[in-house]
């Protein structure tokens, strides 16, 4: 039962980044729509309906 400890980690911390990815992605999306961050932030994809470039933006901050 030593490895369940870690496993229950491992899930929990992808979970977390799961949830944190969508919800950054959605407030960016959000904030552009209302006028506090760029306008291009609100877009969103034309097939797919995700809010693109928001979702870029934020995974662009993790790696500054």
């Amino acid at each position: 039962m030593a490895w369940l400890m870690p496993l229950s980690v491992t899930i929990s911390t992808f979970g977390s980044a799961n949830g944190t990815l969508f919800a950054a992605g959605r407030l960016c999306f959000a904030a552009g729509r209302e006028g506090h961050l760029l306008d291009i932030l609100s877009y969103v994809h034309i097939r797919r309906l995700t809010p693109a470039p928001g979702l870029i933006f934020h995974v662009s901050e993790f790696y500054y």
